[in-house]
């Protein structure tokens, strides 16, 4: 429902539609919010009741027990018995128990929903039940000894407050004050450190609990977490390529003097990337990991031309939805009509929700455009579809982070890691993953990055994500090129260029609408 106010009403236009999708939206939040107060509402006179009737019970009880009862006990003695046997029986129906009758319902479709996402911790969470339920069992029962203990020292308690109080007359008289005193003292140190007791099994619960969930997640980790390996040929000659840098999302390695290459697996990977070297181009230059792939094997096809001196060309914030406007036939007829075709085209995000990231890669393509087309994620693309929300631009324009070499630069993709909906790769992936690139390239080459967005130190050009830094100066960054400002400028950093590019409909400040065009003479 939130999709289609998004897509359909705000982008799609469909005021109509708009209405209509916020009022079903109103009237479900307030179905909803009834039902909440109904709820509520039933579970206190439910509660209600069940005291009621057991004080009611408790009272008759009491009227008809034998006289020779209340000799061995007093009032304060007899009325604290009542108050917390009743207590204990009323929590029956308090907010917690409906809480976990209706959470009852909900795990069944929570385990449905995770079975889908992900059928191996789906498979560890119904494992580790039976731990969890022996766990809080020894624990019960520990808890239910001192619960007992408990009890009954502060049944002695309250007898001896009840006498104590009613002979406060004879303490005066006799002015055995200090020895009641001690009494008190003793009796109440009894009864905290039964309830210190009762507390700290209710912590090693909790801690236990947070132990079990950390080595279900350690053991999800590594089940998980896939090595892979495989080579990288000349398509024409199928001879091995070495030093091709080839990545998991974070780390990367080299092809050796064989073509052979071996990652030791990350967590969070969803794809084997290469990086195009110089001289070499794909356009299969990621493959997704599966358990059933024993090999993820690449083949590079040589570039006639000399792209020492090359070409690129950059567009941003399109934010279609169905279709592209004027702008698209626009692009088309720059690229037709050049003689020198650009290296590559680069999309710097925001291609735009559901509906553009369905759609947009329909119509620029390298297919459809007849030079090399490549994506960059925006803010907008950060989508609530799938398990995360990369993983729909994913499914359509393959990984967030990923570079590759034409000439003597040294082009790095990048994801903003941030969004509309939380992101899966964290700023802290990106700079991790961005290091162990950039430590890879040969010495010297210059770098370009790709952004959705500006740098997040736009005037120190530097990227830090706790102690990991990199220092774009040092790494030969000569330009970061983004969109997502809506606006164009060109700022120098101490010789590096900060390039912004408005959409190819126009800026909000009023600049031209247009593709950036971006020639490049050696390094």
């Amino acid at each position: 429902l939130s999709k289609r106010i998004m897509d359909d009403g705000f982008i799609g236009g469909n005021k109509e539609l708009l209405i209509k999708m916020v009022l079903g939206s109103f009237v479900i939040h307030l179905a909803n919010s009834t039902i909440d107060i109904i709820k509520e509402k039933k579970r206190v006179d439910i509660s209600s009741k069940i005291q009621y009737s057991l004080s009611e019970e408790s009272f008759s009880h009491l009227m008809r027990m034998k006289i020779s009862y209340f000799s061995n006990k007093n009032y304060a003695e007899i009325l604290n018995n009542i108050n917390v046997d009743i207590n204990n029986m009323t929590s029956i129906a308090d907010e917690g128990v409906f809480f976990v009758v209706t959470q009852a319902f909900s795990m069944v479709g929570g385990v449905i929903g995770l079975f889908i996402l992900d059928y191996r911790m789906t498979i560890l969470v119904l494992l580790f039940i039976p731990i969890k339920y022996v766990v809080m069992k020894y624990f019960a029962k520990q808890r239910k000894k001192v619960m007992d203990e408990f009890i009954f020292i502060n049944q002695k308690y309250s007898s001896w407050f009840g006498d104590t109080v009613g002979g406060v007359k004879e303490v005066k008289l006799f002015g055995i004050f200090a020895n009641k005193h001690k009494e008190f003292v003793e009796k109440q140190n009894e009864v905290i450190s039964k309830q210190k007791k009762i507390a700290l099994i209710i912590l090693i619960v909790l801690v236990s609990l947070a132990v079990l969930g950390g080595v279900a997640t350690g053991i999800y980790f590594g089940v998980a977490t896939i090595s892979t390996q495989g080579f990288v040929l000349e398509q024409d000659t199928d001879q091995p390529i070495a030093n091709v840098s080839v990545t998991d999302g974070k780390n990367v390695v080299k092809t050796d003097s064989n073509g052979k290459f071996k990652l030791k697996g990350w967590h969070k990977a969803r794809f084997v990337t290469i990086t195009n070297p110089s001289g070499y181009w794909t356009e299969n230059y990621y493959q997704e990991i599966t358990r059933s792939k024993n090999e993820y094997n690449f083949t590079l096809k040589k570039v006639d031309a000399d792209q020492t001196n090359h070409s690129f060309m950059q567009i941003t914030d399109t934010e279609i939805s169905n279709e592209p406007g004027d702008w698209f036939n626009f692009l088309k007829e720059e690229i037709d009509g050049m003689a020198e075709k650009p290296a590559f085209l680069i999309h710097t995000g925001d291609i735009c929700y559901e509906n553009g990231l369905r759609n947009h890669g329909k119509f620029m393509s390298t297919q459809t455009m007849g030079i090399p087309v490549r994506y960059t994620i925006g803010n907008h693309d950060f989508v609530n579809i799938g398990s995360y929300s990369e993983e729909m631009f994913e499914d359509n324009y393959g990984p967030v982070n990923y570079s590759f070499d034409v000439g003597e630069v040294h082009y790095i993709v990048s994801s903003l890691a941030y969004g509309d909906y939380p992101a899966k790769y964290a700023f802290n992936d990106v700079v991790t993953w961005m290091q162990n690139d950039l430590a890879n390239i040969p010495d010297g080459r210059k770098v370009v990055i790709f952004n959705h967005d500006v740098c997040r130190d736009e005037t120190g050009m530097i990227l830090k994500s706790g102690s990991k830094k990199i220092e774009l100066k040092k790494e030969g960054v000569i330009a970061w090129i983004n969109g997502h400002l809506h606006y164009n400028f060109i700022n120098n950093y101490d010789g590096i260029l900060n390039i912004s590019t408005a959409p190819l409909v126009g800026g909000i400040d009023g600049s031209i609408g247009g593709v950036r065009v971006v020639n490049i003479e050696g390094n």
